[in-house]
């Protein structure tokens, strides 16, 4: 497989890489083409996906056992050459997609008041 890397590896800094992912799928931000990330590398590896969905990224990263923080986390690391930076990283975007999470399941259940009041002839407004 061709190889872009923009920047020299780190893995060797982290005496936690065993336990860390070894790749993860991404997308290239500036062809929305699939790539791989390695953890510890900077840079990405092509791949033969061609242009995909995240929610496509997403499944094949579950595949491997990744959540999406992790994955995003990887990608934002593999940019920047910032390693010692990743767990800082995927735990502030594991907050942000639980707060997000959160604040969707609250919109929905207020939508939810909402109807059933409205169904059951109540009124929206107290």
């Amino acid at each position: 497989m061709d190889r872009t890397n923009y920047g020299s590896g780190a893995a060797s800094l982290f005496s936690s890489a065993a336990r860390d992912p070894q790749m993860a799928y991404a997308i290239r931000p500036m062809t929305k083409e699939v790539v791989i990330v390695k953890f510890g590398e900077d840079g990405f590896y092509p791949t033969d996906y061609g242009v995909q969905s995240s929610e496509w990224v997403n499944e094949q990263n579950e595949k491997l056992g990744i959540d999406e923080a992790t994955a995003e986390a990887m990608a934002v690391c593999s940019v920047f050459g910032n390693w010692e930076a990743f767990k800082d990283i995927r735990d502030r975007l594991k907050q942000k997609m639980l707060m997000d999470d959160l604040q969707n399941t609250v919109k929905k259940f207020g939508e939810f008041i909402v109807e059933t009041r409205q169904m059951v002839g109540g009124s929206d407004a107290n």
